[in-house]
């Protein structure tokens, strides 16, 4: 993947305006209203030293969360973007799908704060790794990339399309891939049509998922249970280092998420 430099998700302003829907107008949610999480004053990670499992402390990653201008594909194209949300056939969950990612672009989720001041100051070289690192612990992928994104799934179904999606309320076509876990294949993603249009599904290529049952009925409940269910839900596929903490942390230590904290300023070592 070739990740492109984050910027930071600002303001949660309060007024409403209005995207282009086809033909219609309809009101663009405030981003609160949808991840009302968002809005944690510090979020961070307590993290166990998992290079020391005698080690007892708890160190600290400060997360934020980026924008996104392209992940999978070579360089941003936000009209694209809004072309693919626009195209949706209306739901719950597309609406909060186009007020998520109105312009195009996509998000990234608990992005490593400390480890972005560092690659901005120089004090990190910005390699391949890093930046995909840079785009968060989960990924809502840009509009644009869905396709691709969808490309990749394919592959995880050895079995083929009809053996996996034979059983279902919908089908392959019936599907948006939006959000996945970093430096993973696992994905959730939107029902677009049929009985259980709007719900959220999840895919995971180990074979524990169960895609005839919703993961969240919408969007907003996606992100209400992912936040609930953190870090557990990131599968332990996230690890940080000792760059991403603001302690003193053994310089080759593996650090394994074990709270998520919505103020770390609250949490000493």
């Amino acid at each position: 993947m070739d990740y492109g430099k984050p910027e930071l998700l600002l303001g949660f302003q309060p007024t409403r305006v209005h995207i282009r829907v086809g033909a219609l107008y309809a009101p663009r949610m405030h981003f609160k209203e949808i991840i009302p999480r968002l809005s944690d004053p510090a979020p961070a990670f307590l993290c166990s030293n998992n290079s020391d499992r005698s080690d007892p402390r708890r160190f600290r990653v400060p997360l934020k969360h980026s924008l996104l201008t392209h992940t999978y594909s070579e360089a941003p194209d936000p009209a694209s973007g809004s072309r693919a949300l626009a195209a949706l056939p209306d739901s719950p969950s597309v609406a909060q799908l186009r007020s998520l990612l109105a312009g195009g672009h996509g998000l990234g989720l608990f992005v490593s704060s400390e480890l972005d001041r560092r690659v901005s100051e120089g004090k990190v070289e910005r390699d391949p790794d890093i930046s995909q690192s840079l785009a968060g612990a989960i990924v809502l992928f840009p509009p644009h990339e869905w396709d691709e994104v969808r490309s990749h799934m394919k592959d995880w179904f050895p079995d083929g399309l009809e053996e996996q999606f034979g059983p279902l309320p919908y089908s392959w076509d019936d599907i948006v891939p939006f959000a996945g876990i970093n430096f993973s294949e696992e994905r959730w993603f939107v029902v677009l049509r049929g009985p259980m249009a709007g719900k959220v599904c999840w895919f995971t290529h180990d074979g524990d998922c169960v895609m005839d049952e919703p993961w969240a009925a919408d969007v907003r409940s996606w992100a209400e249970r992912v936040w609930a269910e953190l870090p557990d839900v990131l599968g332990g596929a996230i690890r940080y280092g000792a760059k991403d903490s603001i302690d003193e942390v053994p310089s080759r230590a593996e650090l394994y998420p074990r709270q998520y904290t919505a103020d770390w300023r609250s949490q000493p070592q």
